[in-house]
């Protein structure tokens, strides 16, 4: 059985640590696919976007797009994660936040 210390850390701290997990794999997934060590050559992924932007140099928009794709996805997910943590955290009420 759990401590109720190290209970209440993770029930507070989960939604935190989940959403930091999500952004993180997703990165490391794409920086596996941009090396070459990730999905198979013919699944579609960000990492292989942007090693064929690498690879065509003369396009640079390829790249640009890819990077900002990624990006703003990064972002709402963190968006998004806080949104959740925010509306399903017992502790606050509507009146309390500033």
């Amino acid at each position: 059985m759990a401590n109720p210390r190290e209970r209440q850390v993770g029930y507070h701290c989960n939604p935190t640590i989940s959403n930091g997990k999500l952004n993180t794999s997703i990165a490391t997934l794409t920086a596996l696919d941009f090396l070459g060590f990730g999905l198979p050559p013919d699944a579609p992924s960000f990492g292989r976007l942007l090693s064929d932007a690498k690879a065509n140099l003369h396009a640079p928009w390829i790249g640009v797009f890819a990077f900002t794709t990624l990006a703003i996805m990064l972002i709402l997910l963190i968006f998004v994660g806080e949104a959740v943590r925010d509306a399903l955290d017992p502790r606050r009420s509507f009146s309390s936040r500033e």
